[in-house]
């Protein structure tokens, strides 16, 4: 075959757009809450964006092979950073963090990259689909051990994350339905047992269903509020009211709400159709890694677009009080460090299964 003259980019210019996007956004929000709160959110972000763009670069440079190779590896250097969160004071009744002051990382953000580039390393192996049961001990070996030192911090939602990640790409690599099934029973037994035991999680369930009437739903109902008033058309950029002082963590988990709120409808509407436009082209990159046989990419490509299609569902209806409200940031908008570092990381491999996908048609054309 000879090599096709017709010029194919490097990588999806889609998948950057809409990267930068969502970033550009959440810069925007950061600046308006800022004026608000008295902190340089921006500054501290845009050192956090840069920290994760050298994440993605350095990732984006290492091969398919030599990631799948070194997954146990990173997965181990995860696992020692969440064990050590527990050496430091906790914040907010919750072991979360390395380090303190303006400089800390949250170890449970790096395992949505580890834990996903496991899964599909172990479930793209040729022997899986004749020996799914052997193969998926392993999987749960690294998993278990995870999702017990996440919800020791305690992080309920990223364990319930996680879980659904990890279940996503074992349905999806073809393992049994009923095997997978009946993990997802046993995934749902402990969720409950584990809001049974902790009254503060089922207050969270009380106040989602009524936040305007219970205790716990202040969050939601000044969120709700923030969406009434922005309507359609929104308040205008920088004109939010909410942001001062009414709703916390405006800069973080409830900060679709003040985009809503100075932006409306439409502008909540953007942030979903560039959330949408990033998960289907992690789509079209799996399905043409599938194509050429490259199950492993394939599986983490498909891993990824449920892992933002599940945390940005969860983020705005948290807010919206269609889901109870839980810690979770919105993918590249909110404010976080330890939250963009992964995305950087999640996206840098996402980038490099295109690169290889595009690299082979490049040499295979006709």
């Amino acid at each position: 075959m000879r090599r096709s003259n017709v010029f194919i980019a490097p990588v999806d210019a889609g998948v950057l757009l809409a990267c930068g996007a969502l970033l550009a956004v959440g810069l925007t929000a950061l600046h308006s809450v800022s004026l608000a709160a008295n902190v340089n959110w921006v500054g501290k972000q845009l050192v956090a964006v840069i920290t994760a763009a050298a994440a993605m670069a350095m990732v984006f440079c290492c091969s398919l092979s030599s990631l799948r190779r070194q997954a146990k590896l990173l997965m181990i250097l995860v696992l020692t950073l969440l064990a050590a969160v527990f050496l430091f004071e906790p914040r907010n009744g919750a072991h979360r963090w390395l380090g303190g002051g303006g400089l800390s990382l949250q170890p449970a953000e790096l395992c949505k990259w580890t834990l996903l580039l496991l899964t599909a390393s172990y479930a793209s192996r040729p022997q899986f689909k004749r020996h799914a049961i052997k193969f998926v001990f392993p999987i749960l070996g690294w998993a278990i051990p995870t999702l017990g030192l996440i919800i020791l911090q305690p992080d309920f939602g990223t364990l319930v994350l996680l879980s659904l990640v990890v279940l996503s790409v074992l349905f999806l690599s073809g393992f049994d339905l009923r095997a997978v099934m009946a993990l997802f029973a046993i995934f749902l037994i402990i969720l409950i047992v584990l809001l049974l035991t902790e009254p503060y999680r089922m207050q969270r369930l009380v106040s989602f269903v009524d936040p305007f009437n219970a205790a716990g739903g202040y969050n939601q109902k000044h969120a709700i509020i923030a969406f009434v008033q922005g309507g359609l058309w929104g308040r205008g950029i920088g004109r939010s009211i909410e942001k001062w002082g009414y709703l916390p963590e405006s800069h973080n988990d409830f900060i679709i709400s003040i985009i809503a709120e100075e932006t409306g409808l439409l502008g909540l509407l953007i942030v979903c159709a560039l959330i949408a436009l990033l998960v289907m082209k992690a789509i079209n990159i799996a399905r043409r890694a599938e194509e050429r046989g490259e199950i492993f990419g394939a599986l983490y490509a498909f891993g990824f677009a449920v892992l933002v299609t599940t945390q940005s569902a969860i983020n705005i209806c948290g807010n919206l009080a269609l889901l109870p409200s839980k810690g979770f940031t919105l993918p590249l908008v909110s404010y976080g460090g330890s939250s963009l570092l992964s995305m950087g990381l999640l996206v840098g491999v996402l980038l490099r299964i295109d690169f290889e996908n595009r690299r082979e048609q490049r040499g295979g054309g006709t």
